[in-house]
C-alpha cells in the first residue's frame, strides 16, 4: 500500500492545478517537483516488485479515489442549508470544531517524519 500518493495529493494538489492561485506561489515549483518525485519513487518500487514477481504474475493496481481541482470550493451542505433545503436540529459538529480539527490534523500531518 502506497499511502504517500494519497497524502501528497491531499496536501499538494493546489500547487499542481494551474487554475488554483497556489499554483503561482513562489514555493509551488518545489512542491510540484516533490509531488512528481513521490510518484516516480512509487513507480520505481512497483516496477521492482513486478520484476521480482516475474512475468507469470498478474499485477492489479487500484486506488480508492482520484484527484482533481475543486477550485473554487463548492460546499454542498452549506448551499443546501442556505437554500433552506437542509436543516440541522443542532449546529453540525464540523461547523463548531472543524477549523480547530483541521489545524490540528495539518499540524500532525506535516510533522510526520516519513513525509520529510
Amino acid at each position: 500500500v502506497f499511502s504517500i500518493t494519497d497524502n501528497m495529493g491531499h496536501v499538494f494538489w493546489t500547487y499542481i492545478e494551474p487554475s488554483h492561485p497556489n499554483y503561482h506561489k513562489p514555493e509551488a515549483a518545489a512542491f510540484r517537483e516533490a509531488f512528481f518525485h513521490a510518484y516516480e519513487q512509487c513507480d520505481t518500487m512497483l516496477g521492482d516488485m513486478m520484476a521480482w514477481a516475474g512475468p507469470d504474475t498478474t499485477t492489479i493496481i487500484i486506488s480508492d479515489h482520484g484527484f482533481g481541482s475543486i477550485y473554487p470550493r463548492q460546499y454542498l451542505f452549506r448551499r443546501l442549508t442556505e437554500g433552506g433545503f437542509l436543516k440541522y436540529e443542532s449546529p453540525p459538529f464540523f461547523s463548531i470544531f472543524g477549523d480547530r480539527l483541521m489545524k490540528l490534523a495539518m499540524k500532525a500531518y506535516t510533522g510526520l517524519p516519513f513525509l520529510r
